[in-house]
């Protein structure tokens, strides 16, 4: 309960999620564009380039037992997971996992107000483009 996988992507991939026991709040995105806009930052003596980008907000759900949930590599792929309580949950993601395609994931950081407001589902993000 309580445990938050954040904002992150599985590139290239398509995966499953489905609730054994519990229940779970899970947010997906899909990247819409890259914006001119990046910044320098320094944490533990490394400097990132964080690149700022639009995410659209593809759904934002409770997923209780027997329920399923869904990413596309190029739909839905960003997304994060909240534990509402004690949850057992099953996992799949096709093509597996291996040293390619892991290192090519991203963590993104999602500011929770509206980008747009004629649109309510765009909001913008960041996330690590390269290091130093």
């Amino acid at each position: 309960k309580g445990e938050y996988i954040s904002h992150h992507d599985h590139p290239d991939m398509c995966g499953v999620m489905s609730v054994v026991h519990g229940e779970l709040s899970v947010k997906n995105y899909t990247k819409t564009a890259d914006l001119n806009d990046s910044r320098l930052v320094t944490y533990n003596n490394a400097t990132y380039t964080l690149q700022s980008c639009l995410l659209k907000k593809e759904m934002d759900i409770l997923l209780s037992e027997g329920h399923i949930s869904s990413l596309e590599p190029h739909h839905g792929n960003i997304h994060s997971v909240v534990a509402l309580q004690k949850t057992h949950l099953i996992d799949i993601f096709t093509p597996a996992y291996n040293p390619i395609n892991e290192q090519k994931s991203l963590w993104f950081t999602v500011d929770d107000h509206n980008y747009d407001e004629e649109n309510k589902n765009i909001f913008k993000a960041e996330y690590i483009m390269s290091h130093n």
